[in-house]
């Protein structure tokens, strides 16, 4: 797996989200849509916007 950088701040607004805050890095779980992504941060998963976010 992978990791990227957070470049906006991004708050959860459904469950199955994952917030963030711009400088967090996230560990990409997987990766098979386009837009939305699923990742893990602070012992959280979620899903979140891919494009808010720069590879490491």
């Amino acid at each position: 797996m992978y990791r990227m950088k957070a470049q906006y701040d991004f708050n959860a607004e459904e469950k199955d989200e994952l917030s963030f805050k711009a400088g967090d890095i996230i560990e990409v779980l997987e990766c098979s849509d386009m837009s939305w992504w699923k990742g893990r941060l602070r012992g959280q998963a979620g899903v979140f916007p891919s494009n808010y976010t720069n590879p490491v």
